[in-house]
């Protein structure tokens, strides 16, 4: 049988790729082992997880939903929220006019999203055996929301943050609603204490927990709210002033849940009655009207 000659050329590439080959296999391994360690360190110091170290396992999941809201995750997806719906890390819930979105969160935590809002969870870790290494972030780019504490903000409140466009806000142990939009904000304590610092070469947006640097303490007996605008040097304390019909609905609502913040949950048919109704009494002193087209808008 007839050999056909390998001339040298041939026999000069073919090992030629294999030493190729296995560098690029070697170099592939040491940068999966790099972007393993860096994602985990990126979960919890930045803004969020990458596309490629995105945790997929749920963090919370829908409990209440009216109006018009949408859930946009990583790769431009854009879903309509639903009862029940799984939320996950670097998700971005955003609410139109009529639209009101409630998160319970796998520590027992609460997030309400108001209408004309958007908010992503940037980074959501919640450590079931040691709770103190938790590490929670959102931002909230516009409108309204209400965060209360669960087990891991309890917990680790110095890996507590909430940013707006113009200031870091971090816990202690809280209930609060805080209300944004590029230039202004106003925060609003239920319980417990909140710090907001302005964003400053001492205080990033990247970073965890609260501030020191220029910031206020805001407590919820002290009958105050925090006003800050991007104009304003320190975030100022100005007295709450609450009408006589929010304080009914406070005192009404205090009674109906044994002085509980006021969390509603809904399913079913319950959903469309309080999406028709003319007024939501939400969760704060006040109250915030969901219109009447609710239910027309009910659709994709």
């Amino acid at each position: 049988m007839s050999h056909l000659p390998m001339n040298s050329k041939q026999s000069f590439n073919f090992p030629t790729r294999i030493s190729i080959s296995a560098v690029l296999v070697w170099c592939l391994v040491l940068l999966g082992g790099a972007g393993f360690t860096v994602a985990s360190e990126y979960e919890l110091t930045s803004e969020g997880p990458s596309s490629a170290s995105r945790d997929l396992q749920p963090i919370g999941s829908v409990s209440l939903v009216l109006g018009r809201a949408f859930i946009e995750s990583e790769g431009n997806n854009r879903e309509r929220v639903r009862m029940g719906m799984m939320v996950r890390q670097a998700d971005r819930i955003v609410t139109e006019s009529n639209g009101h979105v409630h998160i319970r969160f796998i520590d027992e935590a609460l997030v309400s999203v108001r209408p004309n809002s958007e908010l992503e969870i940037l980074a959501y870790v919640f450590n079931t055996e040691d709770p103190d290494k938790s590490s929670i972030k959102f931002n909230l780019l516009e409108g309204t929301a209400r965060a209360v504490s669960g087990n891991a903000a309890k917990a680790a409140r110095q890996r507590f943050r909430l940013n707006t466009p113009i200031a870091a806000i971090g816990v202690r142990g809280t209930d609060f609603v805080v209300t944004t939009t590029a230039t202004l904000m106003t925060v609003l304590v239920n319980e417990g204490a909140v710090v907001v610092a302005p964003f400053s070469d001492e205080c990033a947006a990247q970073g965890f927990g609260p501030c020191s640097t220029n910031a206020v303490e805001l407590t919820a007996d002290s009958l105050q709210l925090i006003e800050f605008d991007s104009n304003m040097a320190l975030p100022r304390l100005v007295p709450l002033v609450v009408s006589e019909e929010s304080t009914e609905q406070l005192q009404g609502a205090a009674s109906n849940t044994g002085a509980q913040p006021p969390i509603v949950e809904a399913s079913g048919d319950e959903e469309d009655k309080k999406a028709t109704s003319k007024e939501v009494v939400m969760e704060s002193v006040t109250s915030v009207g969901v219109a009447d087209d609710a239910a027309a808008d009910d659709t994709t």
